[in-house]
């Protein structure tokens, strides 16, 4: 009986988001959400009729997810750390892992694109919709009714950490971190630029990670590295500069 009620509440949910009754337009919601939609794996313009359970309870999840998303965006959030801290929290718990953060990050430039393609009207409007600590305070809320357990979540103790505050090179974060290098499309068909591309971020990777007269010196032998002509060095060093200011961006953290 419980299961059968647990199962209508999904549908009222679900039908509650398509007919916009959370304060956004659905197909806007869509248009701003197609990445969280596209990690959940599925086209939130499908038939609602035709999804079993399962599907009805994912997309409700992501639903839900791009509600927050957009509440955060339209407080603000992505300029403000702690807001950004809060919604990290509520996504993956107090103890982030590594992955998660980049996985976030990357996520945020996707929506952060999506959101500014909005109208301002739209952007702006609240429509009696709940705001971000009104979001936040009930899914906490959630999560300590439900025990605040998460299945898929990493042990702190391999939290992604090192040798105190300093972030482990993982191969998704490096991926996440390693993205602004590899838009060139010639790429996927040379796998020697690839690996020439994915050595240079664990340069700049490693770079982020010093301060004073280390960071000079080795900012320094990069761009000699990677470059033969003065025209070169001085994009290797715009383009070094700008990937140690996205490490930072990427794993506040460590900053």
């Amino acid at each position: 009986m419980q299961e059968s009620s647990s199962r209508d509440d999904s549908w009222e949910s679900l039908e509650s988001f398509r007919c916009g009754e959370a304060g956004i337009d659905f197909d806007t919601l869509c248009h701003f959400a197609r990445p969280i939609f596209h990690l959940f794996g599925f086209d939130a313009a499908e038939n609602s009729t035709s999804l079993d359970a399962e599907q009805v309870d994912d997309q409700v999840a992501a639903l839900e997810t791009a509600r927050l998303m957009w509440a955060f965006f339209e407080s603000g959030g992505q300029r403000d750390w702690e807001q950004t801290r809060r919604l990290q929290s509520v996504l993956f718990g107090q103890d982030c892992s590594i992955e998660e953060m980049a996985a976030m990050s990357a996520l945020l430039e996707q929506l952060s694109s999506n959101w500014e393609s909005l109208p301002v009207v739209v952007r702006r409007s609240r429509n009696g919709r709940a705001s971000f600590d009104d979001l936040v305070a009930a899914l906490n809320g959630r999560s300590t009714q439900e025990g605040n357990h998460n299945p898929h979540h990493s042990d702190p103790s391999t939290n992604g950490q090192a040798h105190g505050d300093h972030p482990v090179e993982s191969p998704e974060a490096l991926a996440a971190f390693a993205s602004p290098l590899l838009d060139d499309p010639s790429i996927d068909e040379n796998p020697d630029l690839l690996s020439e591309m994915m050595a240079r971020a664990q340069d700049y990777w490693h770079l982020a990670t010093l301060t004073g007269d280390e960071f000079v010196h080795e900012i320094e032998r990069l761009s000699d590295k990677y470059s033969t002509t003065t025209e070169e060095k001085s994009a290797v060093l715009a383009e070094a500069n700008l990937m140690v200011a996205r490490f930072h961006k990427l794993f506040p953290h460590w900053t």
